[in-house]
């Protein structure tokens, strides 16, 4: 029993949960593949996501192959429900040809995660990245020929 300073007593406790909506993301349109290494400086996402909090505001984290998450996107006071943006993923520098794996999640600012997308993207050297390899291949060995250019551009050394 619970009384106030006037000796106004109750006996009924009640309790409540406020439970928030969690976002709800899903890629639209994914970059098409494959991505050409040191040509393609980004990957564009088309994403839509859905949260029934209004006036919400959303943080965007992604990572590449399970490594570090990092942040490049808040979307604050969205107001239309579901939302479509661009979300564009600057290329590492680093990367090596092969596949991997992106992913893609959002925040809102009740700390409410959203499910988490993923999207398989192959990196491929570009053929001015193959030109580029085969003219210092040539120039280290002094008679590599690239087959798909003209012989008048090289001189073999026999």
């Amino acid at each position: 029993m619970v009384c106030d300073g006037m000796h106004y007593c109750i006996t009924d406790f009640r309790s409540f949960d406020i439970v928030y909506d969690t976002p709800v993301l899903s890629i639209v349109k994914a970059p098409d593949s494959p991505i050409y290494i040191r040509r393609d400086k980004t990957l564009r996402y088309t994403l839509q996501v859905e949260d029934i909090n209004k006036n919400t505001s959303l943080i965007f984290y992604h990572s590449i192959n399970n490594s570090k998450s990092y942040n490049i996107l808040n979307k604050t006071d969205i107001q239309v429900n579901p939302f479509q943006f661009e979300y564009d993923i600057p290329v590492p520098t680093n990367i090596t040809e092969g596949v991997y794996e992106i992913s893609i999640v959002a925040r809102d600012q009740n700390k409410q995660i959203s499910n988490l997308v993923k999207n398989i993207i192959k990196f491929s050297k570009s053929t001015e990245n193959r030109f580029v390899d085969a003219i210092k291949k040539y120039h280290m060995n002094r008679r590599y020929i690239v087959p798909f250019f003209p012989r008048i551009l090289f001189k073999t050394s026999k």
